[in-house]
């Protein structure tokens, strides 16, 4: 049964709109969230992964979501780096932010933004396993925002949480992210998905209201 949704035309006409099948399109296009692409890693294959051409327009929500991996020789925090043109532009300034992390031996703390303006995205991940990461980054011309909370597992065994929040005010526009240890070892197995939305449509008509 084709899912139908009932729309008006600004004249009090109630018309139908079948949406029982997506048409792909350029993030940009569409209210619908998009999939753009996946970040694999192996188990023990490398100290970071990157994934390029992920990022592809501004006044849009990206969301990354799955799984990410820690060191395999010790606990690690694994971080996010934004990046621009093929990563030849890392956008390591201009970052501002925090997060909070908690586990069941209740234990507290707070992370900053690293030395290095690349932000953690897990504090205290186990070299046995993964821990799920859910984020979104809101892409402006001249800032990004990021916004995202994970499962976290230690390498001591406690369970808890991490939430993060960042922004960055550089004019510099990312076209692609990296994740790395902190440890020097290789990385246990990763896997993100990157989905899409456009958030503003860039056409007065579509407007609903009036501004001055």
């Amino acid at each position: 049964m084709a899912l139908t949704k009932v729309i008006g035309d600004g004249a009090g006409t109630l018309n139908s709109l079948d949406i029982s099948g997506v048409t792909a399109s350029t993030v940009g296009q569409s209210l619908i969230p998009e999939f753009i692409s996946n970040l694999f890693l192996a188990g023990n294959s490398a100290s970071s992964a990157s994934l390029t051409s992920c990022f592809t327009s501004t006044y849009s929500v990206y969301r990354l979501i799955g799984v990410i991996g820690g060191d395999h020789s010790d606990e690690a925090g694994i971080y996010i780096t934004l990046l621009s043109g093929n990563s030849a532009t890392t956008i390591d300034s201009n970052w501002y932010g925090a997060g909070r992390h908690g586990d069941d031996s209740s234990a507290e703390g707070a992370v900053q933004i690293n030395a290095n303006n690349v932000f953690i995205i897990n504090p205290r991940q186990a070299s046995t396993g993964f821990s799920i990461v859910d984020m979104h980054l809101y892409m402006q011309p001249s800032g990004i925002t990021i916004s995202g909370n994970m499962a976290l597992h230690d390498q001591g065994g406690d369970r808890g949480f991490y939430i993060f929040n960042a922004k960055n005010s550089s004019s510099t526009v990312p076209t692609e992210f990296k994740i790395s240890s902190s440890e020097s070892g290789n990385m246990s197995a990763s896997n993100l998905s990157v989905y899409g939305m456009r958030i503003r449509q860039n056409a007065t008509s579509k407007m609903t209201g009036s501004y001055s």
